[in-house]
């Protein structure tokens, strides 16, 4: 049964609660629970007893567009660790409804392989009343496509990351963390560490040859008038500029003058709040002006449109296959 006061507590399963706010801020309810450890999924809200138990805290509102994705194996982490040493774990929102739950969804996924429909059939024989908002069901959905985890080196994560933070700097610019913002690894650099020793498809300035992406970063996208989702792209493993310029002689749609790229480190002031600008080489001794990127999105010569969008003109780039 639901209870809106200090007792709204529910076990999810042995040593695991999920609860409202209102719990969290008394003590005597704590300790009735033995809770040793508390995630609050909230927004500005300070812990009420730092002293007396373990915190972590995911600042978060209830949005569709909040991403709760980049925080899921942290906190799955948190939840595994004080279980595994003998604690209880206690995770709230404000309501116990969406953004809580989907952390224990998370938690529970991974622990028993669940597709989230399943998992959450069986939370809310636990608590009736948990219903994640739909972005945060469409997360839970990447985190098993993803394998239980949120890995910058997987496109699917990186370009998930990267619609979030389109989202955020075109509708609420001032609400934006720029040390959030996820940037693809520029491949030269990973090269010079030697993260990279395999040969593969690049992107290269066909001024001065430097490397600017891999395969693994290029964006593919269908011809023709239209929005593309930057996080759900096709990623068929095909070479994309081959197919663009072969098929290129369609008469219903022209063939693509561009090829887009993920959010790369090396784009200059992408981190400056800007929305848009220019995409130039990133060796200093070069500098050619190779296209364009827009947070807002952009069309395509073929008439697609990709939001975001970052544009490497074909004329100013090589793809080759390469060590790096």
């Amino acid at each position: 049964m639901y209870l809106s006061g200090e007792d709204d507590v529910d076990l999810v399963e042995k040593q695991l609660f999920l609860s409202s706010l209102q719990p969290t801020l008394n003590k005597r309810t704590l300790q009735k629970y033995k809770i040793t450890h508390i995630i609050s999924v909230i927004d500005e809200e300070q812990p009420a007893f730092p002293n007396d138990f373990t915190y972590m805290t995911i600042p978060a509102i209830d949005s569709e567009e909040t991403n709760l994705l980049g925080h899921f194996p942290d906190a799955v982490k948190f939840i595994e660790d004080a279980i595994s040493s003998g604690g209880n774990v206690l995770v709230h929102c404000l309501a116990g409804v969406s953004r809580s739950a989907t952390i224990v969804l998370a938690y529970m996924m991974k622990k028993y392989d669940m597709a989230p429909t399943s998992a959450l059939k069986v939370l809310r024989t636990r608590r009736r009343i948990v219903s994640p908002n739909d972005g945060f069901l469409n997360q839970l959905e990447l985190w098993a496509e993803f394998g239980y985890t949120a890995d910058l080196k997987d496109a699917g994560f990186r370009r998930f990351m990267m619609e979030v933070t389109a989202s955020v700097m075109t509708d609420n610019l001032d609400a934006w963390n720029m040390g959030e913002m996820v940037l693809a690894p520029d491949p030269a650099a990973q090269s010079r560490h030697g993260a990279l020793a395999t040969r593969q498809r690049v992107l290269r300035c066909k001024m001065c040859r430097r490397v600017l992406a891999t395969r693994d970063h290029i964006v593919d996208h269908p011809r023709g008038p239209g929005p593309v989702s930057f996080a759900r792209s096709s990623r068929k493993d095909m070479d994309l500029l081959r197919v663009q310029q072969s098929s290129g002689s369609t008469a219903a749609h022209p063939p693509c003058s561009m090829v887009f790229i993920e959010a790369m480190e090396w784009i200059s002031h992408i981190r400056d709040g800007h929305l848009k600008g220019t995409l130039q080489c990133p060796n200093h001794k070069c500098g050619a002006k190779l296209g364009s990127w827009s947070w807002s999105g952009s069309q395509c010569s073929c008439g697609a449109w990709l939001s975001p969008a970052f544009g490497l003109h074909l004329s100013k780039v090589d793809l080759i296959t390469a060590a790096i």
